[in-house]
This record gives structure tokens, C-alpha cells and sequence, in this order.
């Protein structure tokens, strides 16, 4: 072989490992729970964080990252790095010009133009060299103040207004709503997000076993409230393990409930930390995990349109959905764990990553597999 085509032949496969999947070298990332909706360059977008695992998980995340995702078309619209030190990225809240990503030891706060970092932790005003930690139940954002909230380690409850980036003080009407739900000595109840039912809220759609099924099966079938009290039989399929997805939002607490509390701080009885609705009802659908078989661990989201019983989707989420929650604009993102495929769909081995799965109002889905690299992980 001459020197020209070997040159030719080695530029080949240089290009080819950027562009074909490779079926080791592969990105995982695992996608925090809470995500945000907001407006880049007119388009309607999700805010996502994610842990990058690199090539194969289980090993350490190689770092962390934050995404807008384009509702219309699942295109990504920006992806960018978050600083070194950042596990656990979860979105609280965005707003015209900034989004704010909690991590397990602080917050940071980007740029919705372009992903890029305007500041974090000790680089935010009022934040000072002993940045709050970022638990589960710390940096929370407060619809009806517009804020994100915040306590220190000296037990002050501190906000940064939407849309700004300092840390201020609050009035003593938030301070008595929060005080003793944020933070380590908080009295917060943890939220579940992956929680399925069987039967929708009010009771007009729901799974249940087919007549003559064999008793004992997990085997569901999707039936919507018939007139006279029957019921009538939607998708004509099978269901293993089944249960309707639902968006699950955290309840706020009571205004100035933490005035006079005394430990445990249980502001909220169990079962009131949130609430559940079935995400896609109110445009018309559901969406049904199940088990790919009687005998498979391996999960299915299945999108039916609940008047006409038509599947409009299926997605493959190998260990299931961790979230769901409903776009201003009417889509309903879905956060699920799948996994990616080598060269012409052979399987890209064991390590899962998690996928954002956009449902259209019209039942249609985009899926967009995060962090997704190619060959030597680029």
C-alpha cells in the first residue's frame, strides 16, 4: 500500500472514531430529579444537570454538566460543564436570564444564553467562604417569593432573588415559613419522584387485570371509565409490572408554620410532602412503564392516547423512570435510565446512562441520550 493511501486509510479511521458509536467507549451520566423550564433564543427549553461518569460507571463522575434541551424537536440546544467539584447537580428554578443548579456542597448559577457559569459557591455575593451545603432539603425555590432559599450554618434563612446573583436577607414571614425546613436540622420529608399507580386520578383511566387472565400474573391491560360505569379497553396489549407514570411536585410548607415548631419540625403529615397527577392526562394520554416480559427486569414506557387506545410510543428505558414533570408549553419530560447501543444497534455494553424523553402533546416522543460520546469518549 502506498504512502498516500495509508495516510488516506489512517485519516479514515481517525474520522470514523468520532463519528460511528463505539461500543466500549461510551459516556454514562446519571440526570438529576429536579429539572426547570425556560426560554433560549425564543425556543421553549429544559434545564438539565447531569454527573458524568465517563466511559463506565460505576467509577467515579469525571465531572458534572448542564444542558438545555429544545422541547419541540429534542435537539440540545447547549451543554456545558459545570466547575470541578459539583456531584449531584440537581435544577431548582430558572428564570429569563439564569438558571441555578444545586450540588451536594453548594450552589451555581448559569447563564440560559449559553450554559456558561456566571458564578458558584463562595464566588456568590452574601455566600461568603462557608458555602451552605447543597442537600436534598437546602437551596429550594419558592414559587410564591420567586426565590431560592437557602440556610446557613449559623441558622439564617437567606434567598437570591430570581433572576439575580447575590444572596440577601429575608423578612421575618419567610424566615417563620422556613426556617425549620432547609438544611441538616431541617424537618423536611424526602420526596419519592419515581412513583407509578394504577388507576388515574379520578378514577377515568386505569390498568387492570383482563378478563380470564390467569390469576396470580402481573399481566395489566389499559381500560378508561365506559359509559353506564363499565369499562372500555384501550391499547389491546399486554402490560407485565405495570403502573401510569406520575408527575410527582413537592409540597410547600404552610406560611410561617416553622413559627413555635419543635422538633421534628413535621410542618407536613406523611403523604402531604407532594403530590401526584398522571403525567400526559391532561393532554389527552398516558404513559404505562411495564416490564419488557413476564420474566424481563428491563422497562418500557408506552405513551396510549386515552379517547382513541392508539399507542403513539414506546421507549426503551432499561431501568426505568426516576421523574416526570409537565412543561408550561404542554410537554411532559420524562427522566428514565436507558442504555446505549454500538455500531448498527448492537448492544454497547452494561454500563446504563439516563435519557430525557420528551412527550409531544400529541403523543409523539424525542429522546435524547445525555452526555452521549463517541469514540475515546469525545
Amino acid at each position: 500500500m502506498g504512502a498516500a493511501a495509508m495516510a488516506l486509510l489512517l485519516a479514515s479511521v481517525i474520522a470514523a472514531c468520532f463519528v460511528v458509536p463505539g461500543p466500549v467507549i461510551r459516556t454514562s451520566a446519571t440526570v438529576g430529579e429536579r429539572v426547570a423550564f425556560a426560554t433560549v433564543d425564543g425556543r421553549q427549553v429544559v434545564v438539565v444537570a447531569y454527573e458524568d461518569y465517563g466511559p463506565r460507571m460505576p467509577l467515579p463522575p469525571r465531572g458534572s454538566g448542564v444542558m438545555a434541551i429544545d422541547l419541540a424537536t429534542g435537539a440540545t440546544v447547549w451543554d456545558e460543564e459545570l466547575p470541578d467539584f459539583a456531584p449531584g447537580p440537581q435544577v431548582i428554578a430558572a428564570g429569563d436570564t439564569y438558571a441555578y443548579v444545586q450540588h451536594a456542597w453548594g450552589l451555581v448559577i448559569v447563564a440560559l444564553e449559553d450554559g456558561s457559569v456566571v458564578a458558584a459557591d463562595e464566588e456568590i455575593d452574601g455566600l461568603g467562604d462557608e458555602v451552605p451545603q447543597g442537600r436534598w432539603d437546602n437551596y429550594v425555590y419558592d414559587p410564591r417569593r420567586e426565590a431560592i432559599l437557602f440556610i446557613t450554618e449559623e441558622g439564617e434563612v437567606e434567598q437570591i432573588p430570581l433572576d439575580e446573583t447575590a444572596a440577601a436577607g429575608v423578612d421575618q414571614a419567610t424566615h417563620d415559613t422556613w426556617w425549620c425546613q432547609l438544611g441538616f436540622e431541617g424537618g423536611a420529608l424526602p420526596v419519592t419522584f419515581d412513583v407509578t399507580r394504577e388507576v388515574a386520578e379520578g378514577g377515568a383511566v386505569g390498568l387492570a387485570p383482563p378478563d380470564g387472565a390467569p390469576a396470580g400474573l402481573p399481566i395489566r391491560r389499559l381500560y378508561a371509565r365506559g359509559d353506564g360505569g363499565g369499562r372500555r379497553e384501550l391499547a389491546p396489549a399486554d402490560f407485565y409490572a405495570a403502573g401510569l407514570v406520575q408527575e410527582v411536585v413537592p409540597a410547600l410548607p404552610p406560611e410561617r408554620s416553622c413559627a413555635g415548631a419543635e422538633w421534628p419540625y413535621r410542618v407536613l403529615d406523611h403523604g402531604e410532602e407532594s403530590r401526584a397527577t398522571t403525567a400526559g392526562l391532561s393532554a389527552g394520554h398516558v404513559v404505562v412503564q411495564s416490564a419488557i416480559g413476564p420474566n424481563d427486569d428491563d422497562q418500557l414506557l408506552t405513551v396510549v392516547d386515552v379517547e382513541s387506545g392508539e399507542i403513539t410510543a414506546t421507549v426503551e428505558a432499561a431501568g426505568g423512570f426516576h421523574a416526570a414533570a409537565t412543561a408550561p408549553s404542554g410537554q411532559v419530560v420524562i427522566l428514565a435510565e436507558g442504555r446505549w447501543n454500538g455500531p448498527f444497534g448492537t448492544p454497547g455494553g452494561p454500563s446504563p446512562t439516563d435519557l430525557v424523553v420528551i412527550v409531544a402533546e400529541d403523543g409523539t416522543t424525542h429522546e435524547l441520550m445525555v452526555a452521549e460520546k463517541g469514540w475515546f469518549g469525545l
